[in-house]
């Protein structure tokens, strides 16, 4: 079913998402993540309509928003030997927004920790301001993942395609021009090319997906 696949893949992504950190001088860390990436957006008006029955989850038509789908999706993710949810955050009150709030504190007396996955800011100007709410915001609860005690962000491919470099600095700028420095940052890297150049300015990078990377250790011109 759709939720299976959708399982696999998301299963897959956490599992071979890596934190590599921008300094060559790190030494490599001791305490693991096992990490999944949770899209929490499924609404039965907006996602499902007549999804027939190869496309319906094999445990039926679900709202993301339902406290029990909630609870049985952290349930699962623990009986996996998950550690943690990468989830899906599109904005300030969008769903995903609304959803984070409910999921934080399951997740916390589930025993999961939880980072947000921003997926998309059209300006620097944007992406601070998500930054500082979701800091503001959620950063504080103690099931937020950390990296070195500060708050984990990851940063979507489509985010940093939109900005570029230049404008991720002028965001990151901005958000520590206000005292915060308590995030840690940690980008996408779906190749070597795209590794080498967004280290330097995160404090880690993850690999989305794996074809791109696999595709370039073969020689492959997928990049």
């Amino acid at each position: 079913g759709k939720d299976r696949l959708m399982l696999r893949r998301t299963l897959l992504a956490g599992l071979t998402a890596v934190l590599t950190s921008g300094s060559a001088q790190a030494k490599p860390r001791q305490n693991k993540e096992v990490l999944a990436f949770y899209y929490g957006w499924y609404r039965p008006e907006a996602h499902w309509g007549d999804p027939g029955p190869l496309h319906t989850p094999a445990a039926g038509v679900y709202d993301s928003h339902a406290p029990k789908t909630v609870a049985r999706h952290l349930t699962e993710a623990k009986q996996a030997g998950l550690t943690g949810l990468i989830v899906s955050w599109w904005g300030i009150d969008d769903p995903t927004d609304r959803q984070l709030a409910l999921l934080l504190p399951e997740a916390a007396r589930a025993g999961l920790k939880i980072a947000v996955y921003i997926e998309n800011a059209a300006t620097p100007d944007i992406l601070a301001e998500q930054l500082l709410y979701l800091q503001t915001t959620y950063g504080h609860a103690a099931n937020w993942l950390k990296l070195d005690g500060r708050a984990v962000v990851f940063l979507y491919d489509r985010v940093l395609q939109t900005l570029g470099l230049d404008g991720w600095k002028s965001a990151r700028a901005r958000v520590e021009k206000t005292g915060r420095k308590a995030l840690a940052y940690i980008a996408t890297g779906n190749g070597r090319k795209q590794i080498a150049q967004r280290a330097p300015f995160v404090d880690g990078v993850h690999i989305y997906d794996m074809a791109y990377y696999l595709a370039q250790k073969r020689g492959l011109a997928w990049l």
